[in-house]
């Protein structure tokens, strides 16, 4: 099985930076006609301008498209451009996302509502308008051949384990996997294969601005494990989806995490992910509890520091209440 996507339409959410923007890059190389698709005009026309000095071939293009993906009205004008303009899609990456890890607490509604509208909102209603025509034009027939037609939706390791810090993302992520999940079932008797993605922390613009408000504590339970390129997050993307991988994971944690967590989703290497699951089953709760250990010694140094005030949303805050 391959991901073939020469002089085919690929639709790629959140294009302007990122991995989006390295995704929208690489499928150019490979000779797509390109969607692109972002809240930032002026990102997306020079992206665009790019791309038109650099085609593949003479028809090749890149149409940059404004819009805020969680405004309903907005995508549903998108969908009537794409319809005037008689733009069928046979690819759509849905990579829109970002997150602000903070304690639950310390966040704002309004950063709570960004999440959701960012993080989920982006890919559901992307979907929900382009779906419905790819059906249309879908054949069975092609299911497991170059021309399938393809949905590619970003979630990401934390969807299968969260932790302090991500209230605002992984819950959001988790839907996603859980959207992907339902899309598989629905689209695949129609010929569209569906596949979902679960990355690894990779160095974009997005990454740099989550470690601003990123609390130590998260930092610790996450670990120190240095973050891939954009680049090569995105190849790692792309080899997968040729080699017609159904969950997609670029670095080792974010497959044994799946292998935790196994269930009734998509595998590969069969018998040391049941192996692996096992090996879950008996110690990953082992794991969380060492993480609950850290969060507790981490709460109570910085009570200390505090003087014994564990912060608005805390006890200490309770105890000058009553």
């Amino acid at each position: 099985m391959g991901f073939e996507v020469f002089n085919r339409i690929v639709v790629v959410s959140g294009a302007s930076q990122g991995l989006g923007r390295s995704l929208a890059d690489k499928l150019h190389a490979r000779g797509a006609n390109l969607v692109v698709l972002a809240r930032s005009k002026d990102r997306l026309e020079q992206l665009a301008a790019q791309h038109e000095q650099d085609k593949r071939h003479a028809d090749q293009f890149t149409l940059a498209y404004a819009v805020d993906l969680s405004d309903a009205g907005q995508v549903e004008q998108l969908r009537g451009f794409l319809r005037k303009e008689m733009i069928d899609p046979d690819v759509v990456f849905c990579c829109a996302g970002s997150s602000v890890p903070k304690l639950f607490g310390d966040l704002s509604l309004a950063e709570l509502d960004a999440g959701i509208d960012i993080n989920y909102k982006t890919c559901l209603y992307l979907l929900h308008a382009l779906v419905p025509a790819m059906v249309l034009d879908a054949d069975p027939r092609d299911a497991g051949t170059d021309r399938e037609k393809h949905v590619v939706i970003l979630s990401s390791s934390v969807a299968f384990y969260s932790f302090i810090g991500y209230s605002q993302y992984a819950p959001l992520k988790a839907a996603l996997k859980a959207l992907g999940d339902t899309l598989r079932h629905e689209l695949k008797y129609h010929g569209i294969r569906v596949t979902t993605v679960f990355p690894g922390n990779f160095a974009s613009e997005g990454y740099a601005e989550e470690n601003l408000t990123k609390p130590s504590i998260t930092a610790d339970v996450e670990g120190s494990s240095k973050p891939i390129s954009v680049d090569d997050c995105a190849d790692i993307v792309l080899r997968q989806l040729h080699a017609g991988t159904t969950y997609i994971h670029t670095d080792l944690i974010g497959w044994v995490l799946n292998c935790f967590s196994l269930g009734f989703g998509p595998r590969s290497w069969w018998p040391l992910q049941v192996l692996l699951a096992l090996f879950g089953a008996l110690f990953a709760r082992l794991i969380d509890l060492y993480h609950e250990s850290l969060i507790a010694k981490w709460y109570a140094a910085r009570d200390a520091a505090r003087g014994g005030s564990t912060g608005p949303s805390g006890p200490g805050a309770a105890r000058k209440l009553k």
